[in-house]
């Protein structure tokens, strides 16, 4: 038995380790963009195409995740997911041009891709319900904290050291997690994996593609505005398409029936707005202390310090909140606290005192690390773990 519970923890520890890494990413390349620019001799606002592409890679192979699961199996894919993210840091610090830097970003978000939802299928699996909402409030962190890092680590590195330390550090830690995930990572396979829905996955590739370039290039001067509502029209035809063919499949790449249960609809539903409420803070803030508040990037990314503190802190605190007030209760009180709590930072001018913003940033992530811990664990907790 200690042997077994010794094995889950380290699975944990793997899973928070993944996910830790795979969020980090997203936001640490934000603070050395001067630096990336003038290295590789292009425009600042062109490496824009080094963070959109990420997250289109993420959006393209996501869908295939849970297939690749059941086909190849949970630890085999899981490495070979982190084997790739690796490999495309490497090729990141490596890039000498603007083109190889965002190839090899398009490889990093493959691997994230297919980490994370394999590992929320294992945890689904490893652990009970009523470990659940624990486990959950662990691995949410590093989701959370990752963003909010990024753009100190960033600002430290680019300080000090060359920018492409940024991508080298995760090489130490990927090392770590392919050990331990060899090791320790159990092999969740199905008996007779469906094939793979190719159609399906073509139009949610192209609805989530289309959907994901659309909102990131709203606002921006250098496309077209027309650009960006062609590409959200194609993003809504995408997604009309795969309902229509879903509806006459089966074995779909994303199960509509899933949709039938209350708690998983209402739980996604929530958790989307909330995400488009609170999901760029961790690009709103450094923006807002360096361009706002002429900081430095190192200083305004130790800013972000206090927020992922708060977000640590929380989750000795989650299981008992919500045991004590449900889920109903806490979310529709936090969820109005956290808006409130968002809204405060329109007030900070120049003249505000640093200690003010950092208690702002420190109840900032109490309040974000509660609203999702709650979210994610209650998306899961009326489905199967055939259905996970």
């Amino acid at each position: 038995m200690p042997a077994i519970k010794r094995s889950k923890r380290l699975i944990l520890w793997v899973v928070t380790l993944a996910l830790f890494l795979e969020t980090l990413d997203a936001t640490i390349i934000t603070t050395a963009i001067p630096q990336i620019s003038y290295s590789l001799n292009v425009n600042p606002l062109a490496l824009k195409a080094a963070l959109t592409s990420y997250l289109l890679s993420i959006a393209v192979f996501i869908p295939i995740s849970s297939w690749a699961a059941e086909k190849y199996g949970t630890k085999n894919v899981f490495f070979s997911a982190m084997v790739v993210f690796t490999l495309g840091s490497i090729f990141c610090g490596l890039a000498v041009n603007l083109t190889g830097l965002v190839l090899a970003r398009i490889l990093q978000g493959m691997g994230g891709a297919l980490m994370t939802p394999v590992a929320r299928m294992v945890l689904a699996r490893l652990f009970s319900k009523t470990e659940l909402l624990k486990v959950t409030s662990y691995v949410t962190i590093p989701a959370l904290v990752g963003p909010m890092l990024g753009p100190m680590v960033g600002g430290f590195i680019t300080t000090f050291l060359s920018w492409r330390w940024i991508f080298f550090v995760n090489i130490p830690f990927a090392m770590y997690g392919l050990y331990f995930t060899y090791r320790y990572f159990i092999n969740i396979r199905a008996r007779r994996a469906p094939k793979l829905d190719k159609l399906g996955f073509i139009l949610f590739a192209i609805a989530s593609v289309s959907f994901t370039f659309g909102f990131e290039m709203l606002g921006e001067h250098y496309v077209p505005f027309k650009v960006v509502i062609f590409a959200l029209n194609i993003g809504v035809v995408g997604l009309f398409a795969y309902w229509l063919h879903a509806k006459q499949r089966s074995k779909a790449l994303f199960d509509l029936s899933l949709f039938q249960n209350q708690t998983f609809r209402w739980a996604l539903l929530g958790n989307a707005w909330n995400r488009l409420g609170i999901g760029g803070i961790s690009f709103i803030l450094p923006l807002l202390f360096q361009l706002g508040l002429g900081y430095t990037p190192l200083h305004s990314g130790c800013l972000m310090m206090p927020l992922a503190l708060g977000l640590l802190l929380m989750k000795f605190g989650v299981n008992k909140i919500i045991n004590k007030f449900g889920f109903k209760k806490v979310l529709m009180v936090n969820t109005m606290v956290l808006a409130l709590s968002i809204l405060t930072f329109t007030l900070i001018t120049k003249t505000t005192p640093e200690i003010i913003i950092i208690i702002l940033l420190f109840l900032l992530g109490l309040i974000s690390s509660l609203q999702y811990s709650a979210m994610n664990t209650l998306v899961l907790a009326d489905i199967s773990a055939k259905k996970t």
